[in-house]
């Protein structure tokens, strides 16, 4: 079960991924020549964000388990 600190972890992730939606739809609504490109730079520093942000999810998961007293 996940806890209070990685929730939170994992909702500014979505967080980010979703600006970088938004972000993305806007450069490529105004600039439609590199829809493609900007789409390519768009996903990949979505699916970076998202692999970079498992160490802190997992040290979060680790606090909430600690502060349950749970098995480490």
């Amino acid at each position: 079960m996940l806890g209070r600190r990685a929730w939170w972890e994992i909702f500014h992730v979505a967080l980010g991924v979703g600006a970088a939606v938004l972000i993305a739809n806007l450069v490529s609504w105004s600039y439609p020549l590199a829809r493609r490109d900007v789409w390519i730079v768009a996903v990949v520093a979505m699916v970076t964000t998202t692999v970079m942000s498992v160490p802190q999810i997992r040290r979060a998961m680790a606090a909430d388990r600690a502060e349950q007293g749970g098995p480490r």
